[in-house]
Order: C-alpha cells, then structure tokens, then sequence
C-alpha cells in the first residue's frame, strides 16, 4: 500500500483523493473477501480491514471493518492455528507473515479489548513455534512453500512481539499437531518434518517431503530444503515440490503426493506411527508412510528412524522399505552450495568454513547428482545432492551416519 501511496503522489494525487481512494478500497475489500481461498489469504484480508477499521475511527462503515476483521480472526484461529501454535498450512514463511498480522492486531487494539487475551495467548503460541524452526543466525526452516525473502526474520518479529506483549518466545523440540520435530544442541540444529503435507481442503502450498529435514552444524547449514523459486506454474515448480527436491526417500520416482499445476495436489497421505523422544542429549524420531502402497502398489511401506545424539556427534538415518517385487529405491541428502564435498574410499567429507562432517554410507550404492537451491523468490543456486540406493528388490534398508 506504501508504495501505490508514493506513486499517487508522484501522479499529483493530493491528499483528500488518496483518502478518498483508500476508502473505496476497503469498502470494496469488506465485500469481497476471499472466502474462495481461505487460508492465509483471508488472514490478510482480516488484518487490512482491522487497519483500515482502526484508521478512519467512526467514520462511515469503519467500525464494521474493523469489527468484521477481529471476527474473522476469532471465527479462523481454532482452524488455522493448531493446538501447538504452528499455522496449518506448514508453512514457516507464511506463519512468520500470519504471526506478524496477529501481533499488529494487538498493537492496534485497546488492551481492555474482549478479545485480547485469546489473541495474546495465540501470539505467545506462535511465537514459540516460530523460534523453534528457526536454524542458528535467524534463518527460518523452509519447508513447504518457505523462503527467506518475503517474512520478516524471526529475530525482528520476536522484538516486535515483545514490544507489544512484553514476552519472550521459548524453543521447543516437538510440535505434534502441525509435525516438526527438533533436536537442537550448542553445535547442531535437525528439524525433521514428520507430519501430514497440509490441510486436507487446503494444499496449495504443500510440498511432497514427508520426513525429510534441514541440518546446521556449527551455525552453518548443512544439509537444506530445496525451498521456492517460483510460484508460476513451470519445471522448476514441479521440481521443488517434488520428493526428489527433499532430504528422503523415493520409490520409482514417483513422488509422495500428486502435485500438480501451482498450487494443487491430487492424491496424498500421511504419515502415521509417528514418534518422537528426546532424552539424555539423544532424540529418536519414528515414522512410517505407506502412501507408496496406494501410488505405486505392492504393498510399499516405508519406515524411517533417525536417532541424534550429542553426546557421541552422531545423527544416524535408517530407512527400510518393504514391500514385493523389484523397484529403485533412493534415499536423498540435498547439501547447501557453500559446502565443499570430497568422496573418500568409506565415507564423504563435507566442510563449510571451519566447519566439517562426514557421512558414512555403510554398503549403499552412492552417487551424486546436481539440484538446486532456492533460499530466495527468483534465485537458485546450483548445490550437489548426494544419492544412496538404487534397483534393489524389496525389503531394501538403507542407513547412513552424519559425525559432525
């Protein structure tokens, strides 16, 4: 809105018409909401009409807007926030955006006001969902449809957040509801997703990645999601939204969910059997996904167990997969393009700066492959993608160390 401001006044607009033009604008937003879409865009259309409400006062139908917005705010957080404070769309950028429009409602309405208090407990919930998924040096995990470029960063918002509530968010290693797990030590970072794409009504900005993760060690980022290059519908979209795109396992190249177009997705299914346990410096997380047995057939199963432990610099990732007949089976590690690779007779060296890890394979056939990385709307970057598996019959178990 600042920007189409700025260029009204370089077009000889006077104040009065800029007004005038504002006004119009949220009359004709109250009227069209876009319950067509849901989601985060009708949490946008409630934050502009709580601004637009609050700024013209009493004049007019501003008391409506702004009592329309606080409604669909009341009536859309059961839904859209879940019991864990993770916004259910699973996405870590449009949560960041959804926490901010909550914490400017605060800020724009009286603290006596009835509704403060659920939209104050809400905040802290998020609040605390935010920080956890967020790797060291204020980066946000970029899961889904995530990038680093259109949120505000974690630590401003959570500045924000303080300013208006006076709170400071906690980080926390598990989030049921929404499916991200996290063990988080002084020296490393692993956030596992482990829940279910999206929404059901609602999977536009769902990405076939059932238990794949994002790895910092040292503060640097390791092993990445391939993240967002575009939203046009295009190759590079299908590839980022793709299983091949994510830190997991593919069965005949076919994807865990049917993404198609920009923003739908036809078959999918969650993963289930899921667990998670952090105790003594070391988190086990479990699960099993047997969409492949509906997508594919044969009764494909794949089960996925990955245990960190601080104490011994370890993170082991385990995977069988079970099932009849003969498919090719490969398990993914996306590196980010910074980190420097060397294939050694029994292990792989990475290093990024001062930093270095190394994976062990045990008897996996290994290759490398080149993807890309997309931290940024409109930027990718070349990075090497390390590859295990291959035509096997099944049951196939694939396992690979991570010393760091």
């Amino acid at each position: 809105m600042s920007l189409r401001i700025i260029n009204w006044c370089k077009a000889g607009f006077g104040a009065e018409d800029l007004l005038h033009s504002l006004y119009r604008q949220a009359a004709y937003l109250y009227r069209s909401l876009e319950t067509h879409l849901l989601g985060n865009h009708l949490l946008e259309n409630a934050r502009a009409l709580v601004f637009v409400g609050a700024f013209f006062g009493e004049q007019g139908e501003a008391p409506q807007w702004l009592e329309r917005g606080v409604e669909i705010y009341r009536d859309q957080t059961p839904e859209q926030v879940l019991e864990d404070g993770g916004h259910f769309e699973r996405s870590p950028m449009y949560h960041a955006l959804m926490l901010e429009g909550y914490v400017d409602v605060l800020n724009l309405l009286p603290e006596d006001h009835s509704d403060w208090g659920w939209l104050a407990e809400t905040v802290r919930k998020m609040g605390d969902f935010l920080l956890s998924m967020t790797h060291p040096r204020n980066r946000i995990s970029l899961f889904n449809d995530a990038t680093r470029n259109v949120a505000c960063p974690t630590g401003k918002l959570v500045a924000y957040a303080r300013r208006v509530l006076d709170l400071q968010p906690e980080r926390r290693s598990q989030f049921e509801e929404t499916g991200y797990y996290i063990h988080n030590s002084d020296d490393v970072y692993l956030i596992i997703d482990g829940g279910p794409i999206g929404p059901d009504h609602l999977p536009a900005h769902a990405h076939a990645d059932i238990f794949s993760y994002e790895l910092s060690v040292g503060g640097d980022l390791f092993i990445v999601d391939t993240g967002v290059y575009e939203y046009e519908a295009s190759d590079m979209r299908d590839y980022v939204r793709s299983t091949k795109a994510h830190n997991t396992v593919c069965v005949n190249g076919v994807d865990q969910a049917e993404c198609w177009d920009s923003f739908r997705v036809a078959r999918r299914y969650p993963p289930r059997s899921v667990s998670f346990t952090r105790e003594g410096g070391q988190s086990h997380f479990e699960g099993h996904f047997d969409g492949y047995a509906q997508l594919i057939g044969d009764g494909i199963e794949h089960r996925r167990c990955i245990v960190a432990d601080q104490n011994e610099r370890c993170i082991v990732v385990e995977d069988t997969i079970t099932g009849e007949g003969c498919h090719t089976v490969e398990s993914r590690i996306h590196l980010h393009p910074d980190v420097q690779v060397e294939r050694n007779r029994d292990h792989i060296s990475l290093e990024r700066g001062s930093h270095d890890i190394c994976i062990s394979a045990g008897d996996s056939t290994v290759r490398f492959e080149n993807g890309w990385y997309c931290p940024e709307f409109g930027l990718r970057e070349s990075n090497t993608v390390i590859v295990l598996g291959g035509d096997h019959p099944l049951p196939v178990h694939l396992r690979y160390s991570i010393r760091y």
